[in-house]
């Protein structure tokens, strides 16, 4: 069977258009990844950059990328750290921060324990491994101690920056910023709660520790004073007595084991024995400052005297404590006007339709990225 050669011409025509087609949609997809998403100066960032940033996070950092929403989080985020190691570098040559690659590795080893034997092993065979497993191992945790390093810079460079501002006064916060951070977060913004306590630390490494602890605990529910029971156990160094105000701020453990205890205590009632754990306090030196002194463990017997329950705090008390993150987003600011920095936020991929659209609208995809990124 033949075929006009008419028809024979528009169907070599069609086959041609469906190969060029075919090639300009494989070109744009291809071209996707060069699209530009930020410039940081003259540098430009691609979406073919952003995408191996992120694919290049530690599995605890990578972000869920879900949304359009998500992506714009991801690059402002991996903008913001570029522009703070740059600044970081800076400050670092300069003197002014410095962290050291044993700070990063102690720091990195508190989070990873686990590998910490592995980068000061010598002996492969201890773990079944070969030399050449332990060499690919131990410069995995090199990298991620020198990352380490950089984020500890990063962070150091932020703390410097809001200092000097603080101290020089370079920044000028409003009414309406301190109202709206104080707004985000006031829940968090307490008074914590304190009690008042009155009692005996046994020292708990006495062999009759635990006998003491209980005979004060049984004079105190007869209702005898404290110091009378004193007079018994603190002349022989046997226990000490304690008068003062603990506060439930979640950030000393050494009084966690108290506060479980006395949680649901009311004023009056004793407490105890509750083990505390050995510490370090600042104590007076009785020359006009403090100095460290280790607290050993010990056994606490108490009375509950006051309790002052948690409190929200006010707007002026709370500024304390709002200076630094409000400061903190200051200092971005100035950062990414000093390197200059661009988002072009209309070119970000939606991961949501991402598939559809590089099937449906290769030419509407084309416009667009020629009408969001300055030519």
């Amino acid at each position: 069977m033949t075929f006009p050669r008419w028809n024979r011409t528009i169907c070599s025509l069609a086959v041609l258009i469906g190969i060029a087609w075919a090639g300009l949609g494989c070109g744009i997809i291809a071209d996707k990844d060069r699209i530009q998403v930020a410039k940081i100066g003259p540098r430009v960032i691609t979406r073919g950059d952003l995408r191996q940033a992120i694919r290049m996070l530690p599995p605890d950092e990578k972000p869920s990328i879900r949304t359009r929403g998500d992506v714009r989080s991801a690059l402002t985020h991996y903008v913001d750290r570029q522009i703070k190691t740059m600044e970081a570098k800076s400050l670092e040559h300069d003197g002014k921060i410095s962290v050291s690659e044993d700070q990063a590795a102690q720091y990195y080893f508190a989070r990873h324990p686990e590998e910490a034997s592995v980068y000061h092993l010598n002996d492969p065979a201890q773990l079944g491994m070969t030399k050449e497993d332990l060499k690919s191992a131990k410069q995995g945790v090199k990298e991620a101690i020198e990352r380490t390093r950089q984020k500890l810079l990063n962070e150091q460079a932020m703390r410097y920056l809001i200092v000097q501002a603080y101290k020089s006064g370079s920044v000028k916060v409003s009414d309406e910023e301190w109202k709206k951070e104080y707004n985000i977060q006031k829940s968090k913004l307490v008074h914590p709660m304190k009690d008042h306590i009155v009692g005996l630390a046994v020292h708990a490494n006495s062999k009759q520790a635990q006998k003491d602890a209980a005979e004060i605990r049984r004079r105190l529910d007869k209702g005898e004073k404290v110091d009378d029971i004193a007079k018994d156990f603190v002349p022989d160094n046997r226990a000490g007595k304690i008068d003062v105000t603990v506060v439930n701020d979640g950030r000393d453990k050494t009084f966690a084991s108290f506060w479980r205890e006395a949680a649901s205590a009311q004023e009056g009632d004793v407490v105890g024995p509750v083990y505390i754990p050995a510490s370090r306090r600042m104590i007076p030196n009785g020359r006009g400052g403090k100095q460290v002194r280790q607290i050993p463990p010990m056994f606490l017997i108490c009375k509950i005297v006051k309790i002052t329950p948690e409190s929200p705090m006010t707007l002026k008390e709370a500024k304390p404590e709002l200076a630094a993150s409000i400061l903190y987003v200051h200092m971005l600011k100035q950062l990414r006007q000093k390197f200059d920095v661009k988002l072009y936020e209309n070119n970000l991929w939606d991961p949501s339709i991402e598939n559809v659209s590089q099937n449906a609208g290769p030419v509407k995809e084309r416009q667009n990225q020629q009408q969001a990124v300055p030519q």
